[in-house]
């Protein structure tokens, strides 16, 4: 049975387990297959950036999954929905994706620790990594490991490697970039685990992108290791493409730190 795990503008979302194997889907809203950005074109965008991390992450080494899609199915598609149509719950009731780990290595009261991995929602964790911005706020109400937003503060507290973090993302939005011709708007980093393997592990889903990356005024350090991510994996993959000395990833660097200036302050 499918478990609705979040909405969109566009879709509900859902997740699945059979046997032990996880896997999630999009149920489109009847009003939005007839608008340009339908899911059959966000489908065919994310099959292209799955097909440019296939190709140059060997090269790249960002370290960053993107999630493999199995196909889009329509609402004409009879065969299909005879069959699944039946999983979906009726129902739009929230709770749930990705996986808790099994031990809490960080210092936390125990009992608040219990409670919050005992919610339904908390159980599918996806923790948003915004290194743009320096810390946000919670409420005991709305708190929930689903969605959870995890600021630059509260990830340097905890001990990961910022720097890698950011050198990753960099890493990622080349490939979208020169490897997918995608200019990756509402692209989002989260950290998830597997269910075999606890480890942390990149994803990319939609969202809003000046969260994610570093601010080049406030944290120089880290906003340097997402351009050097950036510009060494875009400088690799134009290479590839014999086009190195067609575009310039110092100048293109620039005019973003420009932008930056203008919009962002």
């Amino acid at each position: 049975m499918a478990v609705q795990i979040g909405a969109g503008m566009q879709a509900a979302v859902f997740d699945f387990e059979e046997a032990g194997n996880f896997s999630g889907a999009m149920k489109e809203y009847r009003d939005n297959a007839n608008l340009a950005t339908n899911l059959q074109h966000e489908y065919s965008l994310h099959v292209s950036v799955r097909h440019a991390f296939d190709r140059y992450e060997r090269i790249v080494k960002s370290g960053v999954r993107v999630p493999r899609v199995r196909g889009h199915v329509s609402a004409g598609d009879v065969v299909y929905w005879k069959h699944n149509l039946a999983r979906f719950p009726a129902a739009k009731a929230l709770s749930g994706h990705f996986y808790p780990r099994d031990d809490v290595d960080v210092p936390l009261d125990p009992e608040s620790v219990v409670k919050i991995l005992d919610d339904s929602p908390s159980k599918h964790c996806l923790a948003r990594t915004y290194l743009g911005r320096e810390n946000g706020h919670f409420t005991r109400e709305d708190f929930s490991l689903r969605n959870f937003p995890l600021y630059l503060k509260p990830i340097e507290e905890l001990g990961l490697d910022v720097k890698a973090l950011a050198s990753a993302m960099g890493k990622a939005f080349a490939i979208m970039h020169w490897g997918a011709g995608v200019d990756g708007d509402d692209v989002e980093f989260v950290l998830g685990s597997s269910v075999a393997r606890p480890a942390f592990k990149g994803a990319i889903v939609t969202g809003d992108n000046q969260l994610f990356i570093p601010h080049y005024g406030k944290s120089p350090e880290l906003y340097a290791a997402f351009k050097d991510g950036y510009m060494d994996a875009g400088q690799a993959i134009l290479k590839i493409w014999g086009m190195e000395s067609k575009f310039n990833m110092e100048d293109f660097m620039k005019e973003y730190e420009e932008y930056a200036e203008d919009f962002l302050g």
